[in-house]
């Protein structure tokens, strides 16, 4: 933006003239240079225009006449008397410059808070966070009027340019604090390392599980209080955690720990969520409470600048006010989703109960069936048994009766040369005799083994009719102990089936 401007006019007389005008930002004034046409040469014209405009020297010629004219937006910069062949061109350079003048003193003003803080920055022995964060907000001032356009290029860079270098004066001391920090936090993290395998010795021993639990309950209240870098504090933790968890696996079971890492994890997570909502409502409440403190203040301001000044610090807390509200509205939106996850999981819970205790209750009903259906079946293998002694007493039966063979018993004879046809007689007759008795003797013993087989019969008809019977109650206990089985595993499934349809 120009601060100087040339361009021809006449003046009271209607003579003609060249003007010149200068803006003299820090002083809030305007010089007026007139010549008149007989000094004013086209030479002299050239090298307004070319040279004195940009900033170059150029020597005046004697008889040029100067005024002072304050600059502002109710008055015009020229004099009633002087006209210019562009009165366009003077009215809007007056009202850039207005704004070049404001421009100009907001840099001051910022370069003379920079001084202040060059000062203090200066006199610093150690890293102070409070003057870092001092220079931060000062630094993002100074953006946001660059980004608005609000300062000129060469007054962001001066500013910029002081700036950087108390900032690298800073992070030089930051960084001193920070070696420091980390040389700490590696003597605190092998405390705690040693400690941890203290009791991961304790716990692959086998010793009270509860003892080592409130030990590694005071171990973390413990890691709250110490400052770590935050690689350090993660491999604390992770190994903290992985002893937790063995804990409490030994000591609760899977069950307990399944509820951990599913329920527990989201209500710790939702804790956290509100803990952060309620900070974030309070900075919000803060925010607001400085944007009505400038509200006020602007209705009492003498200056225009400062009025300014007022209203972009308002725009600022409103600019941060408009974020913060976002990143709370995606908080609120969280925490809606938290509160579904922890009731889903509650009501998953109440499920998985209901579930156990329907599965013990069907696995006591099949346990005492089972156990009728066993006491039955014994009381069938005795009737078998009986049955089976039985028939084994009536093979042994058969086994002992014998029929006894029968002897025959040749007649003496004194002289057997002397009477052939008398022995031969004899024995004709002794052979009929014979043959007699055997027909006797076969009748018998076919009459003795019809009775024998009668009763052999008769045992195994009756033993074989009380196993067929035992064996039909067996085929029938165990169909119905499979009904009832089958109809306990349908009715469990069909409620299963109904509960995750629920």
């Amino acid at each position: 933006m120009k601060r100087k401007i040339v361009l021809w006019g006449t003046n009271e007389k209607e003579e003609k003239i060249l003007v010149a005008l200068h803006l003299l930002d820090k002083e809030g004034k305007v010089n007026l240079y007139t010549f008149n046409e007989n000094i004013a040469t086209e030479d002299f014209y050239n090298k307004m225009l070319n040279q004195w405009r940009e900033g170059v020297e150029v020597e005046f010629p004697e008889g040029y006449t100067l005024m002072e004219r304050p600059l502002s937006i109710s008055e015009g910069i020229l004099p009633e008397e002087i006209k210019v062949d562009r009165p366009d061109i003077v009215t809007r350079a007056q009202t850039e410059w207005h704004f070049v003048i404001l421009s100009s003193k907001l840099f001051e003003m910022y370069k003379s808070e920079l001084e202040d803080l060059t000062e203090t920055v200066q006199s610093l022995r150690e890293f102070d966070n409070k003057i870092w964060n001092e220079m931060r907000t000062f630094w993002s001032k100074v953006q946001e009027q660059v980004i608005e356009k609000n300062l000129f290029r060469d007054h962001a860079s001066i500013l910029k340019t002081k700036t950087n270098r108390l900032f690298d004066h800073l992070k030089a001391l930051k960084r001193k604090v920070e070696e420091e920090f980390e040389a700490n936090s590696a003597k605190h993290k092998e405390t705690f390392m040693s400690e941890l395998q203290a009791i991961e010795e304790k716990i692959e021993k086998g010793l009270g599980l509860k003892p080592i639990f409130e030990e590694l309950k005071s171990l973390d209240h413990k890691l709250k209080g110490k400052k770590f870098t935050k690689t350090d504090r993660n491999s604390i933790w992770k190994r903290l955690d992985a002893a937790f968890k063995i804990v409490k696996e030994k000591r609760f079971g899977d069950k307990g720990q399944a509820a951990t890492s599913n329920l527990g994890r989201h209500q710790r997570r939702y804790d956290g969520l509100i803990n952060a909502i309620n900070k974030m409502e309070k900075s919000i409440s803060r925010d607001k409470d400085d944007q009505k403190y400038q509200d006020r203040k602007i209705a009492t301001t003498d200056g225009q600048l400062e009025m300014q000044i007022r209203q972009a610090k308002i725009k600022m807390i409103d600019e941060r006010v408009k974020s913060k509200e976002l990143k709370l509205q995606d908080m609120y939106k969280t925490r809606q989703e938290l509160e579904a996850k922890i009731e889903k999981e509650k009501q998953r819970e109440e499920k998985r109960a209901k579930m156990d205790e329907a599965k013990a209750n069907a696995e006591a009903k099949i346990a005492a069936e089972m156990k009728k259906t066993a006491e039955e079946n014994k009381a069938e293998e005795e009737k078998l048994a009986e049955a089976a002694a039985k028939i084994k007493e009536g093979k042994e039966a058969v086994k002992k009766e014998e029929i006894p063979a029968i002897e025959l018993q040749p007649e003496e004879t004194t002289s057997s040369d002397s009477s052939a046809k008398k022995e031969s007689s004899n024995e004709s007759n002794a052979e009929d005799s014979q043959d007699s008795e055997k027909k006797d003797e076969d009748g018998k013993e076919d009459k003795k083994e019809d009775t024998l087989i009668g009763a052999i019969a008769a045992t195994m008809g009756e033993a074989l009719g009380e196993v067929g019977e035992a064996l039909e109650d067996v085929v029938d206990t165990v169909k119905a102990v499979a009904e009832v089985v089958e109809d306990k595993i349908e009715d469990a499934v069909e409620k299963f089936k109904n509960d995750e349809e629920e």
